[in-house]
């Protein structure tokens, strides 16, 4: 973790704009800043003034920047250049002009007020008097509207964080009351299985972040009704670390793989699972995503958890006696509501997704590499539109004796592009009917409808058939179209998405799949598949 850091923090510091004879100085984002790409800026990017605050507070091997007079200065103009573009009503932007963005302003002012803690005294005074004065504009506006346009579990558990930073600032009972109703919210949205909601079902790498905010929660309040839920999310999670020590991916409704650390390290010391899962993740000399691959919007997000868990160590109370699912010689579970069912012996640890199409993953315990990343099919018909299975629904799922068997169905695959025509509109809209909030959160709710949740089911069918060997795994596939439908292409490809998400896409998947078309035709095909898994040295000699 610490060369993870170590390597990535010059990436971090080439984002921000330290020219103090620029207007932009202080600004994070360098599409904005430097190459005039566009006229407004990314505010949620300024949360790299925590990351940076991190830097110089924390003392690890290597860091060059521990209270670095340099780096203080660079973050004093992240400060200001928060402070000077926050819109009067005391919000912040992030995809569009005049967005007014709830999450942005909340993830922003969490990261300055955390910022604060660690070096206000080191501020000028005039310089704190202006911050104060942009925090409590911004606390006014959160503490006056909500995020609606979707059921974002991180995002409300994040909310709680600031309440109770926002209270520790201003002693603002409001700030607690909402701390209390979205605390209910939360558990509204955790499944008895353990996850929490994101938009329509379980993510995993977005359930690492949910753990991490509530796990924060805990540590400032010392609320103990908290931690029933925590053990059951960590216990889920548990399951979906696999064998390369990557985590999420193609089966979870966002897609996600980063990993935050953060909330594992903060409960180690009562939940084994929390202590084995860390101390597993960190071994790992190439995690799944790495720092390197991320762009700067999830760099400053993940790198920054990675600082607040190495704050946390040292990682020394695992068990020997505490193994993971995916460390288990044999793992047979099945989470109804999650919609998984994983299988796992010595040789291979499977996910496969049952909501999300029949998608699956198959990992190589011996190699600790994926086998096997199969989103969806992808079929594109003789006129030119293309459908695919790997949508969120409730496929059938059967258990038989040493296999499975799964019948999905097909929806058209909907990618909106974004176009210059689109951006137009957009920006006319930004300046007249997206002004007032309301109007502005109705705007996002279709926007999640027409990017993310909404689906348009065809006459198409993939029925599947899986049988679990010790050494290898068979597929069976065979897809089916009715009416005027007519197959013309079927793509097979790892990198499927039939989603537009941004935190997609940054593993890059090198394997091979082995597939055999035994029969096509104008209406059907049937596609073999074998998975076999690399023999260990002891097995080889």
């Amino acid at each position: 973790m610490i060369r993870e850091i170590r390597e990535n923090t010059d990436r971090v510091l080439a984002l921000l704009n330290r020219n103090p004879l620029d207007e932009l100085c202080g600004s994070f984002d360098r599409e904005y800043w430097a190459w005039n790409f566009k006229d407004y800026a990314n505010m949620s990017l300024q949360a790299g003034i925590y990351l940076l605050a991190l830097l110089w507070d924390t003392d690890f091997a290597g860091n060059r920047f521990y209270k670095n007079s340099a780096l203080l200065r660079s973050i004093r103009k992240a400060l200001l250049f928060w402070c000077r573009y926050q819109k009067k009503n005391g919000s912040f932007d992030q995809c569009y002009y005049n967005e007014q963005s709830y999450g942005t302003t909340s993830y922003t002012l969490l990261a300055v007020l955390n910022t604060l803690s660690i070096l206000e005294k080191e501020l000028p005074g005039d310089e704190r008097t202006s911050i104060h004065a942009s925090i409590d504009r911004a606390s006014d506006f959160l503490l006056r509207h909500s995020e609606r346009y979707g059921a974002i579990a991180n995002h409300q558990a994040q909310f709680m964080c600031v309440m109770l930073a926002i209270n520790h600032n201003q002693s603002n009972p409001a700030s607690l009351r909402l701390y209390a109703e979205l605390k209910h919210l939360v558990a509204a949205l955790q499944s008895v299985e353990g996850w929490f909601k994101e938009y329509d079902g379980m993510d995993a790498g977005y359930l690492s972040q949910t753990i991490y905010y509530l796990a924060r929660c805990h540590e400032i309040t010392g609320d103990e009704s908290l931690l029933p839920r925590l053990d059951k999310a960590v216990q889920f999670f548990s399951h979906f670390i696999h064998p390369d020590g990557s985590c999420g991916g193609i089966y979870g409704s966002r897609y996600n793989e980063n990993f935050y650390p953060c909330g594992f390290a903060l409960l180690r010391k009562r939940s084994p699972v929390a202590a084995r899962l860390l101390e597993y993740c960190l071994k790992v000399e190439n995690p799944g995503v790495r720092l390197c691959a991320l762009d700067p919007e999830n760099l400053i997000r993940v790198m920054t958890n990675y600082l607040e868990a190495l704050r946390c160590g040292p990682f020394d109370v695992a068990t020997d006696e505490e193994r993971l699912p995916c460390e288990q010689s044999y793992t047979d579970v099945f989470f109804r509501e999650a919609g998984i069912h994983i299988k796992g012996n010595s040789r291979y640890y499977a996910v496969i997704s049952f909501k999300r199409g029949g998608c699956m993953s198959v990992y190589d315990k011996n190699a600790r590499e994926p086998l096997f990343i199969d989103p969806s099919y992808a079929v594109e018909l003789a006129d030119g539109d293309r459908i695919t299975n790997g949508v969120r629904q409730d496929a059938e799922y059967r258990v038989t004796g040493h296999g499975a068997v799964l019948k999905s169905r097909f929806t058209r695959v909907r990618i909106p592009e974004y176009t210059a025509v689109k951006g137009f509109i957009l920006r006319l809209m930004a300046f007249t009917v997206l002004r007032p909030l309301v109007v502005n959160d109705w705007f996002k709710k279709m926007l999640v409808r027409m990017l993310i949740t909404g689906e348009e089911f065809v006459p198409g069918s993939l029925e599947r058939s899986i049988v679990f060997f010790d050494d290898h795994i068979e597929i069976r596939d065979e897809i089916s179209v009715q009416g005027e439908l007519v197959i013309r292409k079927i793509l097979e490809d790892p990198d499927i998405r039939t989603r537009k998400m941004a935190s997609v896409g940054y593993r890059y998947y090198a394997g091979k799949m082995e597939s055999r078309i035994e029969r096509q035709n104008r209406k059907s095909a049937v596609i073999y598949r074998l998975i076999s898994c690399r023999a260990s040295d002891e097995q080889i000699h």
